[in-house]
């Protein structure tokens, strides 16, 4: 192996949800983070990257991605390059996203022109970070960039909270089988917390049946477990989405998990308010502040709502508008342990009491597929399909929506852009003789909207479905489950 700086050189297409590449060099103790380097590709997945090999390497390890995936990769040359060579591919990649990047940006990954000048080493490694595929930064690294809170943050904290016309107040109810150390952890969080609008109460586990609450109508209750923690400012962000919006019925945050080491892993950053996928799973999870009325009025809390809440937070959203349900877009909440999943019969039949679902498939625990039910008489969907040629493309496209397709009221309309092929000039012709399928013909420059208005004008359906002639249909009740999800009121 050769040592020193030397330049990397290879061309590298990935499809993958994680795309971070790194080189691993064993000098004698084995493989770690410590003895690698990060490699950064363009977006077309070019790499030409300058990388220190420590003397003495006896294997190298290249880890492409970090995630299972498709790799196409071509080359992978090593060459040795001098101090001019090196100051000078360094300085290209630098110097360049010093110009390019606004300030903030380059504050927040080190890259400035001290470093260009007196740290080049430095700058170059912090502008490889912002290449498209730059490795992304483990979480590890994030939380030290974007956890922690300052002294000035906590006086801005105060000054804001002295502020409040009517601060909110907190009832946060933990789950606990006995006064032991996680107990303790989960109490230390609260007394370290910015806001002290707040109350704890423990609920023993195993306990069963309705749980009585003391809370006025606007207070609002928050269920953890014995070991859950949250940050110092959780309950204070809370509070000023409630003074901000009075009227709001549920908060949730961003969360991780705190492991048997006392370590932050695994972070959930989660979407905004999305009730078809609060239908399919709890993507909420436990750390949720609802109002005390709205809790009532979905039926009070009970203890088994306490160790898997999903359906409570079903019957909950199912009781407010969109612009009530608020998320929190930080990392306000450390879970400890795992989730519970126990609530799956009653979050079926949650679903199943409701008028417009007519089946419920159970994936897995916590994970639920939803049929629902179609108007009758059913539909009809036009399948508007605009093409040019490309028998092998339409070809694929038309034959799989006939031959796969269970919903029975549809029809397709084919629009032919000015094919010249004679091999899909000859299919048009003969699939235009099936009754659930019409041709019609577009003589004009290539108008991507315009051929689709062209054949929505002629559509004789109630619902309007966009294809492109590259598609395959691989599900039979495709239709069926799209129709389904359009045609819900909420």
């Amino acid at each position: 192996w050769p040592s020193g700086w030397v330049l990397l050189d290879s061309t590298l297409l990935r499809r993958a949800s994680d795309f971070s590449a790194r080189l691993y060099f064993d000098t004698g103790s084995g493989f770690s983070e410590q003895e690698s380097m990060p490699i950064p590709a363009s977006s077309k997945g070019m790499i030409h990257e300058v990388v220190y090999f420590p003397p003495g390497i006896r294997c190298v390890h290249w880890v492409p991605m970090r995630s299972e995936g498709i790799i196409d990769q071509d080359n992978f040359q090593l060459t040795e390059i001098g101090s001019v060579e090196r100051a000078y591919r360094m300085l290209r990649r630098a110097a360049p996203a010093l110009l390019k990047h606004p300030q903030e940006k380059r504050e927040a990954i080190g890259l400035s022109l001290q470093s260009l000048l007196l740290d080049l080493q430095k700058a170059y490694a912090a502008s490889s970070r912002l290449r498209a595929l730059a490795p992304a930064p483990s979480y590890a690294e994030w939380l030290g960039r974007a956890s922690a809170l300052a002294d000035e943050d906590r006086r801005l904290v105060e000054r804001r909270i002295g502020g409040f016309s009517v601060p909110p107040r907190f009832t946060v109810l933990t789950v606990a089988v006995k006064e032991d150390s996680t107990l303790a952890r989960t109490r230390d969080s609260l007394n370290k917390q910015s806001y002290s609008g707040f109350d704890m109460q423990v609920q023993e586990g195993g306990a069963s049946g309705a749980v009585t609450l003391k809370v006025a109508n606007k207070d609002f209750v928050i269920c953890v477990h014995a070991g859950d923690e949250m940050a110092e400012h959780a309950l204070f962000w809370m509070a000023c989405i409630i003074e901000k919006n009075p009227d709001v019925g549920l908060i949730y945050s961003d969360e991780d998990r705190i492991d048997d080491a006392g370590v932050r892993c695994e972070p959930e950053f989660k979407p905004d308010w999305s009730p078809e996928l609060l239908r399919s799973t709890n993507y909420i999870g436990r750390f949720a502040a609802i109002r005390a009325d709205v809790l009532q009025q979905a039926g009070g809390l009970n203890a088994r709502d306490i160790e898997d809440n999903h359906s409570l937070l079903l019957r909950v959203t199912e009781l407010l508008e969109a612009g009530q349900i608020v998320h929190i877009p930080a990392v306000l909440f450390h879970r400890w342990g795992k989730e519970s999943v126990l609530d799956t019969e009653a979050v079926r039949h949650h679903f199943l009491k409701t008028e417009a679902v007519a089946a419920v498939d159970v994936i897995k625990p916590g994970c639920y597929h939803l049929r629902y039910r179609l108007p009758q008489p059913l539909p009809m969907v036009s399948i508007v399909i605009p093409t040019r040629d490309a028998p092998e493309l339409i070809q694929l496209c038309v034959d799989s929506i006939l031959q796969k397709s269970t919903y029975p009221n549809y029809e397709i309309i084919v629009v032919d852009n000015q094919s010249a092929n004679p091999q899909a000039l000859a299919y048009l012709d003969a699939i235009s003789k099936d009754s659930r399928v019409r041709v019609l013909y577009y003589d004009a420059p290539f108008n991507f909207s315009a051929i689709n208005n062209f054949a929505a004008q002629q559509a004789r359906g109630d619902v309007l479905c966009l294809l492109n002639n590259d598609t395959e249909v691989i599900s039979p009740d495709w239709m069926g489950e799209m129709l389904g999800h359009l045609l819900q009121d909420k």
